[in-house]
């Protein structure tokens, strides 16, 4: 599914310049696995989230240097590492519609997760929620699979369910 994708992406870049419409920035692809194959959903001009922050994690070269040579037009190639990275994202209840903010966080970010903070506070040192995504939870593995399955290890785990979260990622 990796090739498929970065055929995706190669097609496109080559279309774009076949049509004399180069673009020049961050060009996010966003995809789904589908039983006829991998399809796009949609393509960004930006960094999306919660979806770069796997893709950054894989990132082995230097990211500002590569924004720098992109300013200057200067040529660049971005290598990232061997491994899959996958991510989760902890929700407060009620998401996306009304949701519960000032969850004390402290159980989950004592977790030995990879977490990213998404709408969170700090209030009397204490990490409070603040928003409906409230934490991002990075994995990595051989494949997605074993990514996820190592996310759901320590959140099955986890005494405190004040969080929700997706629990079928790992079904591949």
């Amino acid at each position: 599914t990796y090739n498929e994708a970065v055929t995706i992406l190669n097609n496109t870049v080559q279309a774009l310049l076949k049509e004399d419409n180069p673009f020049s920035g961050v060009l996010y692809g966003g995809f789904i696995k589908t039983n006829k194959g991998v399809k796009v959903i949609e393509y960004n001009a930006r960094f999306g989230d919660p979806e770069t922050e796997c893709v950054l994690n894989n990132l082995s070269s230097d990211l500002v240097q590569h924004i720098l040579d992109l300013l200057e037009n200067k040529p660049f190639v971005m290598s990232f590492k061997k491994t899959t990275s996958v991510g989760l994202v902890l929700s407060a209840p009620g998401y996306p519609l009304s949701y519960q903010k000032d969850i004390d966080l402290t159980s989950y970010l004592l977790l030995p997760l990879k977490m990213l903070h998404m709408q969170t506070k700090k209030s009397n040192d204490i990490v409070l929620s603040n928003g409906g995504r409230v934490l991002f939870i990075l994995s990595e593995g051989d494949n997605a699979q074993e990514g996820f399955n190592k996310i759901y290890s320590i959140l099955n785990k986890q005494e405190t369910k004040l969080l929700h979260y997706r629990h079928d990622l790992n079904n591949y």
